[in-house]
């Protein structure tokens, strides 16, 4: 399953995504989004690490663009480094609701970016 690590702590759900994403992928984690935000007292972020993401699919981008409407989620913070990846997720952010995608270089920025908005300090 390329979404090799899915867990939430602290408002923050965290996926690791390597390979190519499937539909089936992005439901089982459009499904913990709507979960989490569902159950959460607080908006949740989630955290994506999509440094080893080679390929998203047309289905799953459907999935992900429609999960970002979820009641509660307030934004997602994805680490990438790969163009076409980077590509892939400024369009789906452009699809999503407004300043919903945020890019980040490296792990370490987007998880305290995260941080930062799970915790009430960064308002977008």
């Amino acid at each position: 399953m390329p979404i090799i690590d899915i867990r939430f702590e602290n408002s923050i759900l965290f996926a690791k995504e390597v390979g190519e994403i499937s539909e089936e992928d992005a439901l089982e984690w459009a499904h913990q989004v709507q979960h989490y935000a569902e159950h959460s007292p607080t908006p949740i972020v989630a955290l994506i690490d999509a440094i080893d993401v080679k390929f998203i699919s047309h289905k799953a981008r459907k999935i992900f663009i429609k999960a970002a409407n979820t009641r509660n989620f307030k934004a997602s913070a994805v680490a990438t480094h790969d163009q076409s990846t980077i590509q892939t997720a400024r369009v789906m952010g452009i699809m999503a609701p407004d300043r919903h995608t945020y890019i980040f270089d490296n792990l370490e920025q987007a998880h305290q970016f995260a941080l930062e908005l799970a915790n009430g300090a960064s308002t977008i």
